[in-house]
């Protein structure tokens, strides 16, 4: 277990390290064939002596500036801002969602069931972009229940269309796997057994085959969790979330003469977004592994 998080974590910081190079590399690119064209090898040269005083500078604590300050100063509140929208909503459509799916598991075939699974197509079925601007047409402009777009001093009533948005499909995907899982385990023979035993169908569900089933809801979390971290993007746009979305689409584009948009890419903020998102993904995928070890220690991922 320990060599295998000792393992994890260099495999994380590697990963991060390419991510990091892969990204530089790209910007520098954009900005080159935008503006200079200069030939691909002296691009290349450029691009490999600008990444190592870059990484030189990130050892020694210095991720750049954007407009005049340090670029985590800039970043602080709107992270604060992009994480409490993130982890609120995984916060509701973690539960809500493997509730759903216990149920339904549970009573397959049911009305509640029935709905849930016409739940399920429809959310899977609808970008998350219709979403957000359904909710925001309707919610917001039609029927006036909350405010159309962001408002800083509106406080708590920013809060409920992008999280609605957020969880709608997170809470159709984990249900759906769960009841699955439960629904499956009917013919087990551990069930079976269990109702020998003398066991009503729904105990022996939640006692032996809710665990099993977990392990397959649990290396979902990380593409949910993704999903909403990249959907929140979208979100933040449309619903003018000053978060970090924001920043990042102001850090590669600026509005020119004519109201006409050009690339104007700022490497130090974009490489700074670019790595708060890749530490939490990447940390994400490897508190999953570590927990699916936990949960079913048949499983040797290490190996």
């Amino acid at each position: 277990m320990t060599r295998y998080v000792l393992f994890r974590f260099i495999a994380f910081f590697i990963t991060l390290l390419a991510i990091m190079m892969v990204m530089y590399f790209a910007l520098r690119y954009a900005i080159d064939a935008f503006w200079v064209g200069s030939p691909f090898g002296d691009y290349l040269r450029m691009s490999w002596a600008g990444f190592k005083a870059y990484l030189d500078g990130v050892m020694h604590g210095n991720w750049g500036t954007y407009d005049g300050e340090p670029v985590w100063d800039v970043l602080h509140d709107r992270i604060i801002l992009t994480l409490k929208y993130n982890l609120i909503s995984f916060a509701i459509y973690l539960p809500v969602g493997i509730g759903i799916g216990i149920i339904a598991g549970l009573y397959p075939r049911s009305i509640f069931d029935k709905l849930v699974t016409v739940y399920n197509a429809v959310m899977g079925s609808i970008p998350l972009y219709i979403i957000m601007f359904l909710l925001v047409i309707y919610l917001g402009v039609f029927w006036r229940i909350w405010f159309f777009k962001y408002v800083g001093h509106y406080g708590i009533r920013n809060y409920p269309i992008p999280l609605i948005a957020l969880t709608l499909y997170p809470i159709a995907q984990l249900n759906r796997v769960i009841r699955s899982e439960l629904i499956e385990s009917d013919t087990e023979q551990y069930l079976e057994l269990a109702l020998i035993k003398g066991m009503t169908r729904r105990r022996a569900k939640l006692r032996h085959s809710l665990r099993n089933s977990m392990t397959s809801v649990v290396p979902m979390i990380p593409e949910v969790f993704l999903y909403t971290l990249t959907g929140s993007f979208m979100v933040e746009l449309i619903y003018r979330i000053p978060g970090v979305a924001q920043m990042f689409f102001d850090s590669m584009f600026a509005l020119g003469p004519f109201d006409v948009w050009y690339p104007s890419i700022q490497i130090a903020m974009v490489m700074a977004i670019v790595v708060f998102y890749s530490v939490l993904s990447l940390g994400m995928n490897m508190i999953t592994d570590v927990l699916i070890m936990v949960i079913d220690p048949r499983i040797r991922l290490a190996e």
